[in-house]
């Protein structure tokens, strides 16, 4: 049973959704599954994000240098061949100094749903 009070309910405040308003930043996904690499840029582009996308370390780290603006965040793959993300992420603070970086492991994350 339930104490019983003669105290009114407290009143709970509404929740407010979380929204961020993209202001147009670049996004740089490194992902060597195409399927998942093409959703993944629909669904930041839908978002308000530019994107980049890569296939792997290597592409990434050569489209960082030949791009002149900034890059914020980089989102990459945890296991790829040639360069593991987070060795490729390491790099990438050498091309792009500051960039934020998120790995995850994507592969295994959509295989046990």
């Amino acid at each position: 049973m339930l104490p019983v009070t003669a105290e009114a309910a407290a009143p709970v405040a509404e929740l407010v959704p979380y929204q961020r308003a993209p202001k147009g930043e670049t996004v740089l996904f490194v992902e060597d599954g195409e399927d998942l690499r093409e959703v993944t840029k629909r669904i930041f582009t839908r978002n308000g994000y530019h994107v980049i996308t890569a296939a792997n370390g290597a592409e990434a780290l050569d489209m960082a240098r030949g791009y002149p603006g900034e890059v914020h965040p980089l989102v990459t793959d945890v296991g790829m061949p040639h360069m593991l993300g987070q060795e490729m992420a390491e790099r990438m603070r050498a091309i792009k100094p500051g960039i934020e970086a998120a790995t995850c492991p994507f592969a295994k994350v959509i295989a046990r749903r």
